[in-house]
């Protein structure tokens, strides 16, 4: 079986969107002299062999520094300038200055928050189980979408697919997002555990895409016959680009799992997390975080606890348990 790492070639280019949050949050401001313009956030693309220049910048001990990263599989690309927008609100309410710290997989966000290198992270739920069992953070906050304070798998094919469930995928081409995902790794896992077989022996080439809006997109271009996608971006797209959806279908969803949270180092101090907490609880009390919510798809934030994620650390423990015969 043949693996393909995959970057889908379209407007929202997943490196130069990501780079470029906080420019096209400016220059959409810059066109109404009425707004004042939110303040740019430092991007730090930390590297292995980062200069001395980057660790200073996120130095633990920095005054006044709030680090944070975003996993860029929680949410679909167009919702980072909301989230450049909800970094300025908290630094507005904590009076300290955030940095945007940025890395390209779920590992090595959970590596920046093991390492103390930020001080909380919106993150899913796959790293979550995984983190939390590598004390690299606790949970502080989930969110609540249409009443609803969780969200599934969806396993999706070209609308011209007569596939109509997983078992059906043999000898197939499908995709995966990152090997951490609950619903881009974890959910066909233990489907494919559940048929007794593995990836090598069942599909016929495996992509990694990287994000899930990629994943839909080789669906959409037949490039793959199926994925497993994050029913929040998915519904998101829905909702906002329908067009991107035009030639993919649903054809199964899976059990239902807690919200990816937001979570906080080990490291960061009481107070700090204080003050988090009580921005997060309230805003959707306050006029201007209720447009940001509305701009992510969020009703309001709550508290987020290790229980909410159970049933996902039971599936991989069920996927890396032995095969018995």
């Amino acid at each position: 079986m043949l693996k393909y790492q995959v970057q889908i070639k379209h407007p929202y280019n997943y490196f130069v969107l990501f780079t470029a949050i906080c420019i096209a949050t400016i220059y959409s401001t810059s066109c109404d002299n009425s707004r004042i313009k939110p303040p740019e956030h430092k991007k730090i693309n930390l590297s292995d062999t980062g200069s001395v220049e980057q660790a200073s910048l996120v130095n633990a001990k920095t005054t006044g520094v709030l680090r944070v990263a975003i996993s860029s599989m929680t949410s679909p690309r167009e919702t980072f300038t909301h989230y450049n927008e909800l970094l300025n609100f908290i630094e507005e309410e904590l009076g300290k200055r955030v940095l945007l710290v940025q890395r390209k997989t779920y590992k090595e966000v959970n590596n920046l928050l093991k390492n103390n290198d930020v001080d909380f992270a919106f993150i899913c739920t796959g790293p979550y189980v995984v983190g939390f069992a590598d004390s690299a953070f606790s949970p502080l906050v989930k969110p609540t979408r249409e009443g609803k304070n969780t969200y599934q798998a969806y396993l999706i094919v070209h609308k011209d697919s007569k596939i109509k469930n997983f078992s059906e995928l043999k000898g197939k081409k499908f995709s995966f997002t990152d090997s951490l995902s609950t619903t881009g790794m974890y959910y066909p896992q233990k489907k494919l555990k559940d048929l007794k077989t593995n990836a090598d022996d069942f599909f016929l080439k495996v992509y990694y895409s990287n994000a899930h809006d990629n994943s839909i997109e080789l669906v959409n271009r037949k490039i793959v016959d199926a994925a497993t996608v994050n029913s929040l971006i998915y519904d998101y797209q829905l909702k906002f680009t329908p067009e991107k959806l035009i030639n993919v279908k649903i054809v199964e969803r899976s059990e239902l799992f807690g919200t990816p949270p937001v979570v906080i180092s080990k490291s960061i101090d009481k107070e700090t997390q204080k003050g988090l907490e009580d921005i997060f609880y309230n805003l959707h009390h306050n006029k201007k975080g209720q447009e940001i919510l509305k701009g992510l798809l969020i009703d309001r934030y709550e508290r987020a606890n290790d229980s909410d994620y159970a049933n996902i650390r039971a599936m991989k423990e069920y996927i890396d348990s032995p095969n018995t015969k």
